[in-house]
């Protein structure tokens, strides 16, 4: 059987209490990437804090909450190249302030310009940069890092 697609309606209502902790203070934004954004069967809703710590114990007392599929996902913590597609493609479900929220927004458009042409690059270009010199690296934070990702794998 094919589950239909919420509507962004009964989406709100399944995350209706993070609308309530908007005006406890304990987040400002709670944003919708896609529907189709889904990890591990679940839509992945963004947190926005505006600066704000979001203690793991606080986020999995909201997850607790909520109704329905859902990862919840602080913005703070992504990667710049996915808060730009969230930004270009989310949906605001609730926000203490509109504006405030997209003045954020445009502080990281900003900064994804500045970043954009790095941030693209293929394995090729990047070796390439590092050969002419253009790329100063590390060797030993490489080795660590490479030795920290294997380890996970």
């Amino acid at each position: 059987m094919v589950r239909k697609a919420k509507t962004i309606d009964e989406i709100k209502e399944d995350l209706k209490i993070l609308e309530e902790k908007i005006h406890e203070g304990i987040i400002h934004s709670v944003v919708l990437y896609t529907p189709e954004d889904i990890k591990n069967g679940k839509k992945v809703i963004y947190l926005i804090t505006l600066g704000k710590e979001l203690s793991e114990d606080i986020l999995e007392a909201l997850e607790n909450e909520i109704s329905g599929d859902y990862e919840l996902v602080p913005f703070k913590d992504i990667p710049l190249h996915v808060k730009i597609k969230v930004i270009e493609n989310g949906t605001i479900l609730f926000s203490k302030d509109e504006l405030e929220l997209k003045e954020y927004f445009y502080e990281i458009r900003k900064l994804w310009g500045d970043q954009k042409e790095r941030q693209e690059l293929e394995p090729e270009e990047v070796i390439t940069m590092i050969k002419r010199g253009g790329i100063k690296i590390d060797k030993k934070k490489v080795k660590k890092k490479m030795e920290e990702f294997t380890s996970q794998v």
